[in-house]
């Protein structure tokens, strides 16, 4: 049988129901307030230990640079670690201090510096870095004899990265490379010469040394067409060396070589030196040279 519908508004809202619900509800605020209490004491709980001596950077070490300033670098790594997360949060601590955002910011701002290892021991934040070794010299899109002394040079590593302006150098310092960078860009700092070749480039100039020639600079023009030039001689201009840069260069090495070590070449290259003009490779095996008899 139904109950009728004043009969159960009355039992819903009798007393002891009523009373039951009042219950709940404080049992629920009480439970929302130690919820709220206990979230913002573990809040302010954590923000002091954050900010807790122990647990924070007070000591900043730099080692493995040579070159680039060591006030440069902390300029650099305290601009990182300094302020706040959210006001709140300081970012020296070791939980949270930004290290990919300070390996990223050394390498962007000194293109000198090759890796970038940042670490934490107890409450000192060690920084330690590798400088790029100054292997060769970039001097331009071209090579323009007549102004060897205004030539305004750049460092290339073992790669072609290029990652520094170079002083002046009286004589073949370092081999020097002429030819477009892979950034066109005003700034050549952060460039690659010729990255795709430039492990063929460089061995093929350290396989022309071990011939007893002695190659001083190269370069790659827009047509892919090569020249390598070798040490000036007195009575004129420095002797070339013509090739590609679609040459196989393993196969015209073998062909220098074998006519560096066979006659004529051999015995014109031992006698006449200071004649030479060029030896051309870029024909096959075949290997053209030309004397000023």
């Amino acid at each position: 049988m139904a109950t009728p519908k004043n009969q159960r508004k009355t039992i819903l809202n009798s007393p002891r129901l009523l009373e039951f619900k009042k219950q709940k509800q404080q049992e629920s605020k009480k439970r929302i307030f130690w919820a709220t209490f206990f979230l913002l004491a573990v809040s302010v709980g954590l923000i002091f230990i954050s900010r807790w001596e122990r647990v924070n950077i007070s000591i900043l070490e730099i080692a493995g640079n040579k070159v680039v300033d060591t006030e440069e670098i902390n300029k650099v790594v305290e601009d990182n670690i300094a302020g706040y997360y959210i006001r709140i949060i300081p970012k020296t601590n070791f939980l949270f201090y930004p290290k990919n955002k300070i390996i990223t910011d050394l390498s962007n701002n000194f293109e000198r510096l090759e890796h970038v290892f940042v670490d934490i021991k107890g409450n000192t934040l060690l920084v330690s870095v590798t400088e790029r070794k100054a292997v060769y010299t970039w001097c331009g899109k071209e090579k323009i004899a007549t102004e060897r002394t205004s030539e305004s040079c750049y460092f290339l590593d073992d790669s072609g990265y290029v990652f520094d302006k170079a002083p002046y150098f009286s004589g073949a310092v370092y081999f020097r490379f002429y030819g477009k960078l892979s950034n066109e860009a005003e700034n050549p700092l952060g460039s690659y010469y010729n990255k795709e070749i430039f492990s063929k480039l460089r061995l093929f100039a350290k396989n022309s040394e071990d011939m007893n020639l002695d190659p001083v600079g190269m370069e790659v023009d827009s047509s892919g067409e090569i020249k390598m030039y070798l040490q000036e001689v007195k009575i004129r201009e420095q002797p070339e060396i013509f090739l590609r840069v679609s040459s196989d260069f393993e196969k015209i090495t073998e062909n220098l070589d074998t006519a560096l070590s066979t006659d004529p070449l051999k015995t014109k290259f031992a006698e006449k030196y200071d004649s030479l003009e060029y030896i051309d490779l870029r024909f096959g095996n075949k290997v053209y040279f030309k004397f000023n008899d």
